[in-house]
C-alpha cells in the first residue's frame, strides 16, 4: 500500500482553430443561403430555417410516416482562389449540432463539383444523441462540436475553387418513404488550413512537477504548446497563446501533484504568420499520491441521508489508489479501491456514486464486521451500476464501502457518494393492493400517478416471455369496458418527472389466480415508456396490470392510464363545431350548435395547464399566457365530448 502510482492516459481530439485566409461563418439567418429538396413545409416539422432564424432543424417526426422528406441548407458560392493561392490547400467545416438518428437516416456534408455539375459527399455526421425523450423542438438537444474530414483542394480546378459550395443535406431513407426523428443546427464555419494539424500528443517521465511531452508535427519544424489543468479549453488563436518550441517535445515543469492536466499543440506554418489548427487535448498527470481512504482502516464516514434527496454528499477519487486486499466476489479486479462507512439507519439503504468523472466502469460493494480486519461481504450488494440498494442491514451496524474500478490498468476518476434512506414500499406493493385506474376515452383522461420507489418482488409468478423483469413492481386494477378492450399506457409523471424505463404487464383472474393477457416494454411514443392494447377481453372483468422497471436498476415515478375510444361521452357533428385561428396567437374562438360547458387546456404530457366554465354556444378562450407549442383543448358540450390539438405561437 505504499507504492506511488503514475497514471497517464491519452486522448486526442481536433478543434477549429486559426486559419490566415478563408475563416467564413454562415451567419444564419442569411438570406444568401437556399434550402432544397422535397420536404413537409409544417412548422411542426420544418422547424428552423437557416435562412430566417440562426438554425437550421428538421423534425422528420412530426412530418409524418406517409411523406417522403429529403432536405438540404446549401451555401452560396465561396471562391477558394485566395486560400489556395496562400497555400492553404485544405479546408474543413465545423459546426455545433444535435441529431437523433434512426436507421435509414442519411445526414452528411456535401461540397459542389462545378466541374461536373454534381454534389460530392464530404462527410457524414453521426447521430450524437440517444435519449428517447425527445421528439419536438431538437433546437433543444445538447449540442457537440462536428468537424469534416480535411478537403484538400491542390488538386481542384480553377472553375471548382471559384464555383465552389457546399450543403448540410438530410434524407429520412434514399430507398423511399421513411419516418424518424431530427436534428438541429448551429451556423456551420468553413475555415482553410495553413498546414496539417500535430497528432500522436503523449507524456512521460512524469514526476511530482515536470514531465515530458512528445508529439507527431504535421510538417512544421516549428510548434506552439499550451499546459493547463485539465478542462479548461481549447486555447485562443492568437500569435504566441504558447510557449514557441523547437522540434517535438517539451519538458513542463511547475506541477501540482496529484492532478490532472492536459496539452495542445499547434505547428507553426510560417513564423509569427500562420498555425495549423490546435491538437488535443492531450491528457496526463502529475505523480499521484494515494488518497486518505486507500485502506478500509481510513475510511472515510459518510452521513445517511433521511430519504432519496442525496442532500449531503461526500466527494472522492481513485486517482493514485491502491490494493487493499479485498477482492470479494464482486466484479473485476479491485486494485484501486476506496474506501467509505455509514451507520445503518433503517434495514434498507440506497447506495449511489454522483457525478462520476473520467470513468464509466465504476463498482462497489458492501460489507460488514467489528473491524476492518474482519471484514465480511453483505450478501447481495455487489454493484456493477452507479446504484444499489442493499437490504436486510441492522439498525446501529456500521458497514463499509469499496468502491472501485473495473480491470487491473490504473484508472483515474472523480465522483460524490451519497448514502440514502428508502421510503417505505408503495401501498400498491401487492396485488392485493391494487390501484384501481378509472378507464377514459383517451390517454390523458384520467391520468394517475405512480412510483417504483421501495417497490418489492411480489408473490406472484415473474411475467412470461416478457422484458427485464428483476422485481421492484407495482399494480393497478381496471375493469374492463363492454367493448372488450382496453389500452394501458404509461408515461411522464403529471407533476413533470420523466425517465422511467417501465415494463407492463397485464393479467385476467384475481390474485391469487393470475393469467397473463399480455405485456410491452417500449412502444409509446415517447420514451423508454409502455403501450399495451388489449383485445377479446370480457366485458365488466377486472384487468390487473403489473408495472415494474427494466432490469430494476432504477426508481421513480410515472403516470399510467387505461382508456378505449368507444368510452368518449359523444360524437360531435363536425359540420356544427369550428374553431379558429390556429395556430393562434391570443384568443381562440370555438363555436357549436349546442350548449359549450367547458373548455380544458392540457400540453402534450396531459397535465391540465387551463379550464374554462362557460354556458354558451360561443366560447373564448385565452391563450396569450401559454409558451409556444402544441396544446390539446377539449370542449365538453351536452355530455358530449371533442379533443383538438391547437398550435400556439
Amino acid at each position: 500500500m505504499k507504492k506511488i502510482t503514475l497514471f497517464t492516459f491519452l486522448l486526442c481530439l481536433c478543434f477549429p482553430a486559426y486559419s490566415q485566409v478563408l475563416n467564413e461563418s454562415a451567419a444564419w439567418p442569411n438570406a444568401a443561403w437556399t434550402v432544397t429538396g422535397s420536404y413537409s413545409t409544417d412548422p411542426l416539422a420544418y422547424e428552423a430555417s437557416p435562412l430566417t432564424t440562426a438554425n437550421f432543424a428538421f423534425d422528420d417526426d412530426d412530418a409524418g410516416i406517409s411523406h417522403e422528406d429529403n432536405i438540404a441548407a446549401q451555401s452560396p458560392v465561396i471562391d477558394l482562389t485566395p486560400a489556395f493561392n496562400a497555400n492553404e490547400i485544405t479546408i474543413k467545416v465545423t459546426v455545433q449540432y444535435g441529431y437523433r438518428y434512426l436507421a435509414d437516416d442519411v445526414l452528411q456534408f456535401e461540397y459542389w463539383n462545378a466541374d461536373t455539375a454534381s454534389w460530392v459527399l464530404w462527410s457524414s455526421i453521426p447521430g450524437n444523441y440517444n435519449d428517447t425523450v425527445i421528439t419536438d423542438n431538437f433546437c433543444t438537444l445538447p449540442k457537440t462540436v462536428f468537424s469534416t474530414s480535411e478537403l484538400n483542394i491542390a488538386n481542384f480546378t480553377p472553375t471548382q475553387l471559384s464555383g465552389f459550395r457546399y450543403r448540410i443535406s438530410y434524407n429520412d431513407s434514399i430507398t423511399g418513404i421513411d419516418w424518424n426523428w431530427g436534428f438541429c443546427f448551429n451556423s456551420p464555419v468553413l475555415k482553410s488550413i495553413a498546414c496539417s494539424v500535430p497528432s500522436a500528443g503523449t507524456a512521460s517521465n512524469a514526476t511530482l512537477t515536470t514531465v515530458d511531452l512528445s508529439w507527431v508535427s504535421g510538417g512544421a519544424n516549428n510548434a506552439e504548446i499550451v499546459v493547463q489543468p485539465i478542462g479548461t479549453g481549447i486555447p485562443a488563436d492568437a500569435n504566441d497563446t504558447g510557449v514557441n518550441v523547437i522540434g517535438t517535445t517539451y519538458t513542463a515543469d511547475g506541477l501540482t501533484p496529484s492532478t490532472f492536466y492536459e496539452f495542445y499543440v499547434r505547428d507553426e506554418c510560417n513564423l509569427d504568420i500562420s498555425f495549423s489548427e490546435w491538437a488535443g487535448p492531450f491528457y496526463f498527470n502529475s505523480v499521484i499520491i494515494a488518497p486518505f481512504n486507500d485502506e478500509c482502516t481510513g475510511a472515510i464516514p459518510v452521513t445517511v441521508n433521511p430519504d432519496y434527496s442525496c442532500a449531503s454528499t461526500t466527494s472522492g477519487t481513485l486517482l493514485g489508489a491502491t490494493e487493499s486486499g479485498y477482492t470479494t466476489t464482486c466484479f473485476g479486479t479491485p486494485d484501486d479501491d476506496v474506501w467509505y462507512s455509514f451507520t445503518a439507519t433503517a434495514t434498507s439503504h440506497k447506495i449511489s456514486l454522483l457525478n462520476v468523472s473520467g470513468l464509466t466502469d465504476m463498482y462497489h460493494a458492501l460489507f460488514t464486521g467489528a473491524t476492518c480486519g474482519s471484514l465480511t461481504l453483505v450478501d447481495g450488494t455487489c454493484s456493477d451500476a452507479d446504484v444499489s440498494t442493499p437490504t436486510g442491514l441492522t439498525i446501529g451496524q456500521t458497514y463499509y464501502i469499496q468502491v472501485y474500478s473495473y480491470g487491473t490498468a490504473a484508472e483515474a476518476t472523480t465522483f460524490d457518494i451519497c448514502v440514502g434512506t428508502p421510503p417505505p414500499p408503495p401501498a400498491n406493493d401487492e396485488c392485493t393492493g391494487a390501484i384501481a385506474l378509472t378507464a377514459g376515452g383517451v390517454y390523458a383522461d384520467y391520468l394517475l400517478n405512480g412510483t417504483n420507489y421501495s417497490a418489492t418482488t411480489s408473490a406472484q409468478a415473474a411475467p412470461d416471455t416478457c422484458f427485464g423483469f428483476a422485481g421492484g413492481d407495482v399494480w393497478f386494477s381496471v375493469q374492463v369496458p363492454d367493448s372488450g378492450t382496453i389500452t394501458i399506457e404509461t408515461g411522464d409523471s403529471t407533476t413533470g418527472e420523466s425517465g422511467v424505463d417501465t415494463v407492463i404487464t397485464a393479467y385476467a383472474g384475481d390474485c391469487t389466480n393470475l393469467v397473463q393477457v399480455g405485456c410491452d416494454d417500449d412502444s409509446a411514443a415517447t420514451g423508454s415508456y409502455s403501450l399495451l392494447p388489449l383485445a377479446n377481453l370480457i366485458p365488466g372483468s377486472t384487468l390487473y396490470v403489473r408495472v415494474y422497471e427494466y432490469n430494476n436498476d432504477n426508481s421513480g415515478n410515472f403516470a399510467v392510464s387505461a382508456y378505449d375510444a368507444t368510452l368518449s361521452t359523444g360524437a360531435f357533428n363536425p359540420n356544427a363545431f369550428s374553431y379558429y385561428p390556429n395556430p393562434v396567437k391570443n384568443v381562440l374562438n370555438v363555436s357549436y350548435k349546442e350548449t359549450i360547458t367547458a373548455l380544458e387546456v392540457m400540453n402534450l404530457l396531459g397535465q391540465k395547464v387551463a379550464t374554462v366554465q362557460c354556458n354558451s354556444r360561443e366560447a373564448q378562450l385565452d391563450l396569450s399566457n401559454l409558451e409556444s407549442g402544441a396544446y390539446l383543448v377539449k370542449i365538453t358540450a351536452n355530455n358530449q365530448v371533442k379533443t383538438i390539438k391547437v398550435i400556439k405561437e
